[in-house]
């Protein structure tokens, strides 16, 4: 049985304040000095040395020893002297044991890097090819109150396919957001490229010389199926005319034909087909022409005034021509409702009548 003994150490004062300290290192298990050549193992000591006042020792210092062992277990130490500097009266213990065994501080491990989110790939199918019905050209008409509105304009497919079925379009005219009149035009089946023109009719009686707007939609139940439902509308803002709307009648002549040299009268009816009254009198002006090699030539002109006329109302005008030259040619009359255009006429486009005549 082997016996384990603990270091011990001893210190002894000198005058000049120098101490020796006597340390006796007693290990089990130390290498063993004898007959068998081994040599004693090196073993580091630690002496702990509690320093008195003024002492400049540190409390800790680290000597180099000598131990061993014997066969038998007991242990066997060799004296290992060393000397420090303690302050003169200072009372200082010591222990003398090994270095202690320096714990490493653990390095933490970082956490593994996140895996990046993978975003799933969802490929885009492809649209199947439709039809798509657009609105294309179209006339310019000019609205005026309680008279027939005329719109035409073109519908053309220009999607790859034909239409599934014919469908209708639809004409609104809307006045302060709120619809006034309505016109529905069908529109057949049409292959891919195909046109087709349609055509409306309306009368607007409300909102006269007021701001309205006409709204055209393709294919307002859906019937057709497009690639495109979001082209199918056209808007036109306009202004409803309003006012007089004078028309001369067809141009009358007696006694026909005339006998030149001699009087003959020329006569239309006026008519105010307008939603209002004339503001004031107006004229109708007559000219007989004949034509010439760089165009035509002024033989006779005649004025005669007409009243105000109520909307609905009518004038019968007469004049009185007498032709002495260009006997034998051919003549022609011209009939034209406020010339000067000074009477606020919603439509100029059926103001004037002609007739031609010859002696």
């Amino acid at each position: 049985m082997a016996r384990n003994w603990r270091p011990g150490v001893r210190i002894g004062r000198t005058a000049a304040g120098i101490v020796t300290v006597l340390v006796l290192l007693l290990v089990a298990g130390g290498a063993w000095v004898g007959s068998g050549g081994l040599s004693p193992r090196a073993t580091p000591l630690v002496v702990y040395v509690t320093p008195g006042p003024g002492s400049t020792v540190a409390p800790t210092s680290t000597i180099a020893g000598t131990s061993g062992a014997d066969p038998s277990g007991f242990a066997s130490a060799s004296p290992i002297e060393a000397t420090a500097t303690v302050a003169p009266g200072a009372d200082s213990t010591a222990a003398v044991g090994p270095t202690p065994a320096v714990t490493a501080t653990p390095v933490p491990t970082p956490p593994p890097a996140p895996t990046p989110a993978v975003t799933p790939f969802h490929p885009t199918p492809t649209p199947e090819p439709q039809a798509n019905l657009l609105f294309g050209e179209r006339n310019n008409p000019s609205p005026i109150c309680q008279r027939n509105i005329h719109l035409t304009i073109y519908v053309t497919n220009e999607g790859p396919q034909a239409t599934t079925s014919p469908t209708i379009a639809r004409l609104v005219d809307t006045y302060n957001g709120t619809q006034t009149e309505e016109d529905l035009a069908g529109v057949p089946t049409l292959s891919s490229g195909q046109s087709y023109l349609i055509a409306w009719d309306i009368t607007v009686h409300t909102g006269c010389g007021e701001a309205h707007v006409l709204v055209a939609r393709l294919d307002p139940s859906n019937t057709v199926r497009e690639s495109n439902e979001m082209d199918n509308i056209l808007t036109f803002p306009y202004t409803l005319a309003t006012g007089p709307d004078l028309v001369a009648s067809t141009l009358g002549i007696a006694p026909s034909p005339p006998v030149c040299g001699h009087d003959f009268g020329a006569t239309i009816v006026v008519t105010n087909l307008g939603p209002a009254a004339s503001p004031h009198d107006g004229i109708v002006t007559f000219g007989d022409t004949v034509a010439t090699a760089t165009g035509s030539e002024l033989v006779q002109r005649r004025d005669h005034s007409f009243p105000t006329l109520a909307a609905g109302s009518s004038y019968t005008v007469t004049v009185i021509f007498n032709i002495g030259t260009h006997c034998g040619e051919t003549h022609l009359i011209t009939a034209t409702i406020d010339l000067r255009g000074d009477l606020g006429d919603v439509d100029w486009t059926n103001n004037t009548v002609q007739r031609s005549y010859g002696f």
